[in-house]
């Protein structure tokens, strides 16, 4: 059955921001000019805030002498060379408080933005511009940045929803860029994913930000914008038409118009790593906290136990959704609580909408719970939730029964998110094989694998954790009966081993029976290697790995794994694991991040 959705969706030609009385004669007595007091650099920005996006057609060096005579602001593109940045100071430093100097995310960028702003040190915004600002690696090199330059303003983007607005705040940057899409279109991504959202804030009750009319001049340019601010746990946001998202508190007046709207967040379950890592350096204690389950490795139906759990993910708060899969549910487990909640399953064995039979993989995306029903051979849908319940699934793959046809799946033990196109990627463990299932139309398609075992670099060997990196486009893979990690680029079906080899064993150079694998923002890979009961960093380029966790030999204790299926990290690189055999969850905290 179809996944239909009835909610109301609205646009600008179904909304009208009410007018009000005006005492102004003419638009031409209108102020544009406004202050505002930067949240993370601290520092007092005062014009009008209207921005020329730093595109390589329209943040020139002339845009900005020409704009900065009306008081506007420029983020100058990222092509100018360090020598002709000295050479335009040198010439008009009365307008560098008007600029801004953009950066990519590449090591030669970084060393660039250094040498420019070693010789221009007036230069007080940096712009940190990617096309589509949800991947992990985007997040940590803002922080990076936070970092090496505490005192200047930080422009990041793009992106479009209220999460990855409040993550980028909390990561360093003050000013966020909203939108992705090329020219006009950008507006419409921003509004498709914030609207249903939306709903409206007496501007007396709340800390806003004042909205403008707008210079006629600069909408002939098409360009958008959306003012915001962090007020409490809400972000502010008001869509009308520029590029630039200030982040400042602004106290409302009497007079202050009533557009205002509240966008509420909402729950991501995509680990954004806020914190800076440096990996070969990096240490977690050895001791671990149980956070799930019962430490002594008790297995109930109880709500305080779990039952060779399988998956997790963790959202922004620490909050854990668990595959409690022998328990046949998914369980909601709040951060520091004694027992979850369950959230989807019936805790029997079943086949209604209702039921699993063996609840192995669970992902979210689009407001939903998606949970492989392993012995079902079905992926369902739920409404993502945290209240106790078993609501009914829609199932979205399996209408076929178990098979290898390519609207059929044979136990997908695990299951990825690409947010960035809204793809599933399943590892699909029998047939020996992933799968791309695309939300729009339910549709899946072969990515890696022949259809059949083997062990060359095409082919699989009962495939299990997956994950994928919108970064560079790769989708890295633990092969389980090959005892390595494949990583493959999108457009390729020959991969690379990045962690393991052919011949499996408890070196360092070996691992045996990888149920997962994760990666960090730089490419290093963490796998867990179930049968060696250990975690393993491999750093890139690695011959061998270095065990992060676990001590090689199953057991119980607090330092020791029974055989880890799945691991995470959060936003603070802690490191959480699914220790199956001892039907729990246990978190690894980060002792020393190697900076």
């Amino acid at each position: 059955m179809p996944l239909i959705d009835n909610n109301v969706k609205l646009d600008f030609k179904d909304v009208l921001i009410r007018p009000k009385r005006s005492t102004l004669r003419s638009r031409a007595d209108v102020d544009l000019t406004r202050q505002f007091i930067f949240r993370n650099s601290k520092k007092t920005y005062q014009g009008i805030p209207i921005v020329a996006s730093n595109m390589d057609t329209v943040g020139t060096f002339e845009m900005a002498i020409q704009l900065s005579k009306l008081q506007l602001f420029t983020t100058i593109h990222k092509h100018y060379t360090v020598e002709q940045w000295k050479e335009f100071a040198s010439q008009h430093k009365d307008i560098l408080s008007n600029v801004a100097i953009s950066t990519g995310m590449t090591e030669n960028d970084f060393k660039k933005l250094r040498e420019v702003i070693d010789a221009i040190p007036e230069i007080d915004y940096i712009c940190v511009d990617v096309a589509n600002g949800y991947s992990e690696h985007f997040v940590e090199f803002v922080r990076l940045v936070r970092k090496e330059f505490p005192d200047k303003t930080l422009i990041a983007g793009n992106v479009v929803t209220g999460e990855m607005v409040e993550e980028l705040i909390l990561s360093g940057a003050d000013i966020v860029k909203c939108g992705i899409g090329p020219d006009k279109d950008s507006i419409f991504n921003m509004l498709e994913l914030t609207v249903t959202n939306v709903q409206s804030v007496n501007h007396q009750e709340k800390e806003i930000v004042q909205t403008n009319n707008l210079l006629r001049w600069w909408m002939r340019h098409y360009h958008h914008i959306g003012l915001a601010s962090l007020a409490g746990s809400a972000i502010l946001v008001c869509i009308i038409a520029i590029i630039l998202l200030p982040i400042a508190v602004h106290n409302a007046t009497k007079d202050d118009e009533q557009c205002v709207t509240a966008v509420t967040t909402t729950m991501t379950m995509s680990t954004i790593l806020i914190d800076p890592l440096c990996a070969a350096y990096a240490t977690w204690k050895s001791q671990a906290v149980t956070i799930a389950g019962s430490s002594d490795g008790t297995s109930s139906l109880s709500r305080s136990h779990l039952k060779s759990p399988n998956d997790m993910l963790i959202d922004a708060n620490d909050n854990l959704f668990i595959a409690d899969s022998g328990n046949n549910r998914v369980v909601y487990w709040p951060i520091n609580a004694t027992e979850g909640r369950v959230v989807a399953g019936r805790g029997v064995v079943g086949s209604w909408s209702n039921s699993f039979k063996y609840a192995a993989a669970i992902v979210a995306g689009k407001d939903h719970l998606y949970v492989s029903d392993l012995g079902n051979y079905r992926i369902l849908a739920f409404p993502l939730s945290t209240t106790e319940g078993s609501p009914d699934g829609i199932t979205i793959v399996g209408h076929y029964g178990a098979g290898s046809a390519l609207n059929q799946i044979n136990s997908v033990y695990y299951m990825s998110v690409d947010r960035t196109r809204e793809l599933f990627y399943l590892s699909d463990f029998r047939n020996n094989r992933i799968l791309k299932l695309n939300l729009t139309d339910n549709t899946l398609q072969l990515v890696v694998g022949t259809g059949t075992f083997g062990s060359n670099h095409v082919s699989l060997n009962l495939p299990l954790g997956i994950t994928v990196d919108e970064t560079t486009g790769s989708i890295y893979v633990a092969d389980s009966r090959n005892h390595r990690v494949e990583k493959f680029n999108f457009n390729s079906m020959q991969g690379i081993t990045v962690a393991g080899s052919m011949n499996f064993g408890q070196n360092l150079s070996q691992l045996y029976l990888p149920s997962s694998v994760a990666i960090d923002p730089f490419g290093n890979v963490y796998v867990a290697d179930g049968g060696n009961h250990r975690i393993v960093q491999w750093l890139v380029n690695a011959q061998q790995g270095r065990i992060i966790a676990g001590t090689g030999v199953a057991g119980i204790s607090n330092t020791q794994l029974n055989y880890p299926v799945q691991l995470k990290f959060d936003i603070h690189h802690n490191l959480y694991v699914v220790d199956q055999n001892n039907n729990r969850i246990q978190r690894f905290d980060l002792q020393y991040n190697g900076c």
